[in-house]
């Protein structure tokens, strides 16, 4: 599997960027600066489509900032500085994000949020002219063939694979993992990985609850007879200690992804810090609204960027008086609504447990089951026969 189609020809690094804002002074975006922004007007003219030509492969698709119409080198200089590399991370970016980000505070009234959305619309615009995103009007005929270079993470066992759709976690979604503790939502985040990280793909983790241990690495690719240096240098860790840190290295996902050629994304989990931090119903608001940005954030990397993501969620007890003893995933619609897939594991078994994994909810997927065991080797098929 290649790394993602759609990142720039930058010279690449396997150092995280670092967390330091780069601070700019509220002068330096001036009218001057304003007219070198002035985005491509969005309509669909002959010019237009000889300047952006659609190219079929984009790995030959220049995605500097300076390809775009009324963006200079001093204006790309200034994007660059809040952590917008690329055409892709332009156009992923959200219009009340990057008014704060051009003119923190609003001090500079020549950027609004018309301003920002046609910034946002010009980069759109070149991705879907380049091909490298699907153009506004397909028809279904042309999404299934697109579709069909959707990269695979193998989960390294056949059976689960398939009970995944075949070849195992997919690229451009998001696939929610929830389920109790020791249900083995973390081991099938470890063994995805490993093998992701022995075939070159870079894979990012982010670890919220401290349970990453380059141990369990280091044996699951020796068990697999991979190799483990390879392996662990491929794996790029975060480790947030608070949601604080956590959103902002949310708000990095672009750049990391971009100067590392991220292909895989981890996040063990999702709900582990907002959990901890926000309390009782005055709190819900905030903490629903910060999730619904997280997911959004991950939603279009995974889109823009060609990339896989993962992420786990716990569950609670069904508040409904009429399902009591039963459970369900944590973060509410939040996290429900904008996972591509979800996946419930559910322990069974006393003397030797095993996990039940459910296709809860999938734009493609049957509702079905898979049995694994939690083995050394890492996740593997059990025969529900046997169990």
């Amino acid at each position: 599997m290649a790394t993602s189609t759609t990142r720039s020809s930058k010279k690449v690094t396997n150092d995280l960027p670092t967390t330091d804002e780069v601070e700019m002074d509220e002068d330096t975006i001036t009218e001057e600066t304003i007219e070198e922004f002035d985005p491509l007007p969005i309509e669909e003219d002959q010019q237009q489509q000889e300047e952006y030509p659609t190219n079929k492969n984009p790995d030959e698709v220049s995605l500097k900032l300076e390809k775009l119409k009324g963006i200079g080198p001093e204006s790309a200089k200034k994007l660059r500085a809040y952590g917008i590399n690329d055409i892709p991370a332009l156009a992923v970016a959200q219009a009340p994000e990057l008014i704060e980000r051009l003119s923190p505070g609003g001090k500079n009234k020549n950027i609004s949020l018309d301003y920002c959305m046609k910034l946002i619309v010009s980069a759109n615009d070149y991705l879907q002219k380049t091909g490298i995103l699907e153009k506004p009007l397909m028809s279904s005929k042309d999404l299934l063939a697109r579709n069909m270079d959707r990269k695979k993470f193998t989960t390294g066992d056949e059976h689960i694979d398939n009970f995944l759709g075949g070849g195992g976690f997919e690229s451009r979604s998001v696939t929610e993992m929830y389920g109790q503790f020791g249900s083995g939502k973390s081991q099938m985040c470890y063994t995805t990985a490993v093998i992701a990280a022995s075939k070159g793909i870079k894979v990012l983790w982010l670890d919220t609850e401290n349970t990453y241990y380059p141990d369990r690495v280091d044996e699951i690719a020796q068990l697999r007879g991979l190799d483990k240096d390879m392996v662990q240098s491929n794996i790029l860790v975060i480790k947030p200690a608070s949601v604080s840190m956590f959103t902002m290295y949310i708000n990095k996902l672009e750049d990391y992804v971009t100067k590392n050629k991220i292909g895989l994304i981890v996040v063990d989990s999702v709900i582990a810090l907002h959990k901890s931090e926000f309390f009782g119903r005055g709190q819900l608001a905030p903490r629903q609204q910060g999730l619904s940005h997280i997911m959004s954030k991950l939603v279009r990397t995974a889109q823009y960027y060609d990339a896989g993501v993962i992420i786990t969620n716990h569950v609670i007890a069904n508040p409904d008086p009429y399902k009591r003893g039963t459970e369900i995933a944590a973060g509410g619609n939040s996290v429900a609504h904008m996972s591509t897939h979800r996946m419930y594991l559910q322990l069974k078994g006393e003397k030797k447990p095993y996990t039940i994994a459910t296709m809860v909810d999938s734009p493609r997927l049957p509702r079905s089951q898979v049995s694994f065991d939690l083995t050394p080797e890492g996740v593997m098929w059990k025969d529900p026969a046997k169990a």
